[in-house]
């Protein structure tokens, strides 16, 4: 990948669930965990793991809260590594 840090398709999962399926590429738009839960399935641990490492390389972000639940949205460097992938292809 040109200038983008290293990701596995898991990485590469959460970031189309939240692109592609909920649409989540903005602060208001953003998916809280238990919907992309949903959307996967998988589990509330792993999910969250992904989700962080994904923020701290700056792919994902915390939007606006939901209740009492964090949401994340796709960033621009997250859609242009998504992006890049699926040219590949």
């Amino acid at each position: 990948m040109k200038g983008y840090e290293k990701m596995d398709k898991a990485h590469y999962a959460v970031l189309e669930a939240l692109q592609t399926k909920r649409n989540a590429v903005t602060r208001l738009r953003a998916a809280t965990r238990r919907d992309l839960q949903r959307e996967m399935s998988v589990g509330a641990g792993a999910l969250y793991r992904k989700l962080r490492e994904l923020a701290e390389k700056g792919y994902v972000a915390r939007g606006l809260d939901e209740s009492r639940e964090h949401t994340y949205f796709v960033t621009e460097r997250g859609r242009r590594a998504l992006k890049e992938v699926k040219d590949e292809e």
